[in-house]
């Protein structure tokens, strides 16, 4: 019995083309591609350089992920707290001062 199953997400990519993004993941960074503004690779960015240097396009996210992780890339939570923002006490140091004033 055989099937007559095909994904959307076979695997569209050679093994020497997974090679290049690899190479090219390590090697450069989203900005530098002019692809965002970002400084690490994202999903969206890979999705777009995938398309741009083969003209493949998977229709699940999962595809890209397995790039990633097969590039050695590990997925990273993105924080909500941000790194500029001054420490409490700086913060209670400076509405000191502004109450002094």
């Amino acid at each position: 019995m055989r099937s007559h199953w095909t994904g959307q997400n076979a695997n569209k990519l050679t093994d020497e083309q997974r090679e290049q993004i690899k190479q090219s993941l390590h090697q450069y960074r989203p900005v530098d591609l002019h692809l965002s503004d970002g400084e690490y690779w994202t999903v969206n960015d890979l999705r777009v350089a995938v398309e741009q240097w083969f003209g493949v396009v998977y229709q699940d996210e999962t595809s890209y992920q397995k790039l990633l992780h097969q590039s050695g890339f590990s997925y990273q939570r993105t924080t909500k707290i941000y790194r500029s923002r001054p420490s409490e006490a700086t913060l209670a140091e400076f509405e000191a001062d502004l109450e002094k004033k």
